[in-house]
């Protein structure tokens, strides 16, 4: 799995360590497109409504307006996956 790939699985399970090893191995976390359709750590991780993710990712500058390809954002994936304290954070 490349680094990027690995990414959006960490983010997936919300694992600050995991992302933060990344960041160190010299993965721009906060501002790296993984896939071709636009997807973000912090897309996947307002998804799954990982809020120390969030705030982690928005503390090293990540931007809570990304959107993917499609124009789907933060919000949007927060909202429509059921995660209201994302939605607030």
């Amino acid at each position: 799995m490349n680094k990027k790939t690995e990414l959006l699985y960490a983010a997936s399970e919300g694992d600050v360590a995991w992302v933060e090893r990344l960041r160190k191995a010299g993965v721009d976390v906060a501002h790296c497109r993984v896939r071709d359709d636009g997807m973000s750590a912090i897309l996947v991780a307002s998804k799954y409504g990982h809020i120390e993710l969030l705030d982690y990712l928005l503390n090293l500058g990540d931007d809570p307006n990304d959107t993917e390809n499609y124009g789907n954002s933060c919000l949007t994936a927060a909202a429509c996956y059921g995660h209201p304290s994302a939605v607030e954070n």
